[in-house]
C-alpha cells in the first residue's frame, strides 16, 4: 500500500539522516503493512532496509539476520536486485564480525549477481537498439516504397498524358486530312 511505502520513505531519509532509531520504528511500520498484506517483494525490501540500519548502528548479529530474510524472500520472488544487495551487505556483515570465510563466500555471491545483472542489463540494450535498428530500417524501405510508388504513378500519369496528346494531334490530323 501507499502507507507502506511512505513509511519506508521516511525511514529511508531518517537512515541518511543518521536517526537509525527513528529509521527502524518507520522501516518496521511499513514492513509489518507489508506483511500482513503478504506483499514478499516489499517484505524482502524491508528486511533489507532494516539490515542496512543495523549495519549503521554495528549491530551485525541484527543486520545478518534480517538480510538472511531478505535474501531467503527475494529469492522466493526472484527480486534479482534485492538478493544482490544483500549478498553485498552479507559480505560487509561477516567481515566486519570476523568470519572471513562467510565474507568471502557472500562477496563471490555479490560479484557474480552484479555480473549477472549487468549481462543482463546489456543483453536488453542490445536487443533493444537490435529493434530500433530493424524499425528505422522497415521505416526507410517502407519510406523508399512509397517514393517508388510516387514515382509510379507520376509515370503513368505522364504515359496517360502522352497518350492523350498523341490521340488528340492524330484525330486533330485526321479531322484535318478529312477536311482537305
Amino acid at each position: 500500500s501507499g502507507i507502506a511505502t511512505s513509511y519506508s520513505n521516511i525511514g529511508g531519509v531518517y537512515h541518511e539522516l543518521g536517526e537509525y532509531k527513528k529509521a527502524l520504528d518507520y522501516y518496521s511500520k511499513g514492513l509489518g503493512i507489508d506483511e500482513e498484506l503478504g506483499r514478499s517483494g516489499d517484505i524482502a525490501n524491508g528486511h533489507r532496509m532494516i539490515g542496512t540500519v543495523y549495519m549503521s548502528l554495528e549491530d551485525y548479529q541484527r543486520a545478518i539476520n534480517h538480510l538472511q530474510q531478505a535474501l531467503t524472500i527475494s529469492r522466493e520472488v526472484g527480486a534479482k536486485e534485492i538478493i544482490k544487495d544483500s549478498f553485498k551487505w552479507l559480505a560487509v556483515a561477516y567481515s566486519k564480525i570476523n568470519q572471513y570465510e562467510q565474507a568471502y563466500f557472500y562477496q563471490k555471491k555479490y560479484s557474480s549477481m552484479k555480473d549477472s545483472l549487468l549481462n543482463e542489463e546489456k543483453v536488453r540494450l542490445i536487443s533493444e537498439m537490435e529493434m530500433k535498428y530493424k524499425s528505422e530500417e522497415k521505416q526507410d524501405e517502407i519510406a523508399l516504397l512509397s517514393k517508388e510508388k510516387e514515382l509510379q504513378n507520376a509515370e503513368i500519369v505522364a504515359q496517360t498524358r502522352i497518350r492523350n496528346i498523341l490521340v488528340g494531334t492524330f484525330i486533330i490530323l485526321l479531322i484535318f486530312t478529312v477536311l482537305l
